[in-house]
């Protein structure tokens, strides 16, 4: 049997939305303190939308009367894009484990048996300077000084959300860089306003907290 038209309307809506779902993994892929040593790329954000689309329109009708179907794509959306990023985690830490064996058996080179004089030219490209990062090398009129601050304030703050409960992390991103206000984060995580605001204040005092030495 078809589906009726209140059933195909909503999911042209939910199509319509494609767009802003994939901002938000997009952002929860980059901001993810979990995922900083895997490669962005390892999440297919085209294909987490796309399955949590598919899935969200092949069970509208089992939806539950207190979730909106916008709600209801998001909690599924979320779902799918946790166990996305579960399965890289292991994976990663799977490649990782297998690198580490393969080194202890490997043996040694007879090449690398040199003077350390030699071996720190090797390593340090005879005396060369490394960039800082490879992403932000410093220019000539750079303040390495400055550079290194910007360095260890990324790193804190990365430090500091990977320690935010889940809730408080993506309510705050959703605030920050998407520019939801509590009563829409409420709307995409299906919680209280009360709840969101609850968490949004939490995820600041610990920010503050662990930011402090930058103030």
């Amino acid at each position: 049997q078809p589906p009726g038209p209140g059933i195909e309307r909503t999911r042209q809506v939910l199509e319509s939305l494609r767009g802003r779902v994939a901002r938000l993994v997009r952002h929860e892929i980059v901001h993810d303190p979990s995922l900083s040593g895997v490669a962005k790329e390892a999440i297919s954000v085209p294909d987490v939308v796309d399955e949590a689309l598919v899935w969200t329109m092949a069970n509208l009708e089992r939806r539950p009367a207190y979730l909106s179907p916008e709600q209801y794509l998001w909690r599924r959306v979320l779902h799918d894009l946790d166990l996305a990023r579960a399965s890289v985690l292991r994976r990663s830490a799977a490649e990782k484990e297998e690198a580490r064996v393969a080194d202890a058996h490997r043996e040694p080179n007879p090449e690398l048996d040199m003077e350390w004089a030699e071996a720190e030219d090797l390593i340090y490209g005879g005396g060369e300077p490394l960039p800082l990062d490879l992403d932000e090398a410093p220019g000539g009129d750079s303040d390495p000084a400055e550079i290194l601050d910007r360095e260890a304030l990324r790193e804190a703050v990365s430090d500091a959300l990977t320690e935010l409960p889940e809730a408080q992390r993506r309510a705050l991103l959703l605030h920050d860089l998407e520019g939801y206000d509590p009563a829409e984060i409420a709307f995409v995580l299906a919680r209280s306003e009360d709840r969101v605001r609850e968490d949004l204040e939490g995820a600041r005092r610990t920010l503050r907290r662990k930011l402090r030495d930058f103030r």
